[in-house]
């Protein structure tokens, strides 16, 4: 699961075994990014488990969801569908329809949903587990955030602007209230309500918020740190958009500079700032300047996301619309 975490609150069971050495293991792993390494041990603590307690025992529940993380971060979409039903059918058993608990179990099968396109299956899914967290935990927990951010993401994906709006702004107010007004957790919610608003074209409202996540992170981070750089460079789309293009070339230029020592010259998050920088030329006619900056993001899309990605094809696109000498 992307965001909800892998901890339940009161399902897990305090004795030490084979089973619960393996569930540490695997977790260990997952949290390393060895999802190969961690399968077989996934699958080893979940048969031990059920050997142990029977397939409806409190401590299957962590092995099981485990194994659906796996499953779910291998893009093995299905099969993580399979086991966090599995997984939801025992702690709604043992904990009712109600607990939060419950609520994390049906995130993490809404989540692997909405990996496969299916809104329909996942919207409902989350709505109710976040109705679960809101009445057993009130409307400001943190619990609700992961849940909060997944259907904002939801959202966004299908272009439903004003309904993830909203979403962003509750999530900027959890985070100023739970963390502060100058945290990490604000600036990071700042930009995502900033980033809500230029897709919605509202760039005199999403300048200020970046501002001041930025003024945060130069802050927290640090004024070189790649995090600090993405807002940056999402304040760059901001004056692109209000045809301020030479403040945004600058920051497209700084943000560029950064990522590029960060990650190297090649990486994707890299060919994110050649690309708004390539725009940015080319729509002031600029086209000598663009054309290598276009030539070079496709190359590294190509290589990093495949010649059908969709954003390969669209910077692929507007290089080929560009006049030719």
């Amino acid at each position: 699961m992307r965001y909800l975490p892998c901890v339940l609150f009161f399902l897990l069971g305090s004795g030490v075994g084979l089973a619960e050495t393996l569930n540490e293991q695997v977790s260990r792993l997952i949290t390393k990014g060895n999802f190969a390494e961690a399968e077989p041990l996934a699958r080893q603590a979940v048969e031990e488990n059920s050997r142990l307690h029977g397939a409806d025992h409190p401590e299957m529940v962590s092995s099981l969801l485990n194994l659906a993380d796996i499953y779910q971060a291998q893009d093995r979409l299905e099969e993580s569908v399979t086991v966090y039903k599995r997984a939801l059918t025992i702690v709604e058993d043992l904990s009712g329809p109600d607990h939060p608990d419950t609520a994390l179990v049906m995130g993490g099968l809404a989540e692997s949903y909405q990996l496969q396109g299916k809104y329909d299956d996942a919207e409902p899914l989350f709505k109710g587990a976040l109705a679960i967290c809101e009445k057993a935990l009130g409307p400001d927990h943190l619990y609700s955030a992961p849940i909060l951010i997944n259907l904002a993401l939801l959202y966004e994906e299908q272009q439903k602007w004003p309904e993830a709006e909203v979403l962003c702004v509750r999530l900027l107010g959890i985070g100023e209230k739970q963390f502060g007004p100058t945290s990490g957790e604000t600036a990071t919610k700042l930009n995502n309500l900033a980033l809500n608003q230029i897709w919605q074209g509202k760039y005199d409202s999403a300048e200020p918020l970046l501002k001041r996540a930025i003024s945060i992170d130069e802050t927290v981070l640090g004024a070189e740190d790649p995090g600090t750089a993405t807002e940056i460079g999402n304040l760059g789309k901001c004056y692109r958009g209000q045809g301020k293009h030479d403040e945004a070339d600058r920051l497209f230029r700084r943000t560029l500079a950064i990522h590029e020592k960060a990650f190297g010259p090649d990486d994707i998050r890299t060919a994110h700032d050649v690309e708004d920088l390539a725009i940015s030329l080319d729509e002031q006619g600029k086209h000598e300047e663009a054309s290598p900056l276009y030539r070079r993001a496709v190359a590294i899309y190509e290589n990093e996301l495949g010649k059908t990605h969709w954003r390969t094809v669209k910077v692929r696109r507007l290089m080929d619309a560009m006049p030719s000498k």
